[in-house]
């Protein structure tokens, strides 16, 4: 097993079984690099307990969560305006959902406020508790659309409604841990 992160051939071929102990090289060429890179899996130096690295997340796994995933993302990417929307949506989907339906607590894209539309409201009882805007550098980096965040900023604030922001490089590069942030707010505030 190499240095780097990979997974095994479910399928030994042939011509790649080692002739003898000494045919390293094709023992490594049936591994192949996964295209995610998974927190949990560490440096890819970590222990190895028989054939499987300790803490790397198996191919089936990582396949059925990023089908989870994009099933999630398929079914809201309509009512998105956004790549980062869809992909922040998909991952509190598939956090929240579960949790949602029991308390009243709906989660909502692109909800109108006011003269705003916030990309994403968690709503309790027809009123909104939580704001999400995801904040792309196309649509967030002119002085006129700083001007515009900043006023609805100061428009949640003064309602006494939460508002948070991620960017996009947060959203694109960690989604699982911008969803554990929302939900550890909603949690202290007391939605959850």
């Amino acid at each position: 097993m190499t240095d780097e992160r990979c997974f095994r051939s479910a399928i030994e071929w042939p011509e790649m079984r080692p002739d003898s102990e000494h045919d390293d090289w094709l023992v490594e060429q049936r591994c192949f690099r996964s295209a995610i890179e998974w927190p949990e899996m560490g440096t890819g130096s970590e222990v190895i307990e028989g054939d499987q690295p300790v803490g790397w997340k198996p191919f089936a796994v990582a396949l059925v969560e990023a089908l989870d995933r994009a099933a999630h993302a398929y079914t809201i990417a309509d009512r998105c305006e956004s790549p980062i929307e869809v992909d922040l949506g998909a991952e509190l989907l598939k956090q929240l959902y579960p949790l949602l339906k029991p308390i009243e607590l709906i989660f909502v894209p692109q909800y109108r406020w006011h003269p705003y539309r916030m990309d994403w409201t968690f709503l309790k009882r027809d009123q909104p508790v939580l704001f999400i805007e995801c904040d792309g550098k196309e649509f967030h980096s002119t002085p006129e659309q700083k001007a515009n965040d900043a006023a609805k900023d100061a428009a949640a604030r003064n309602a006494g409604i939460p508002l948070l922001r991620f960017s996009g490089e947060e959203i694109f590069r960690n989604p699982e841990g911008c969803a554990n942030r929302i939900l550890e707010h909603l949690i202290r505030i007391g939605a959850i």
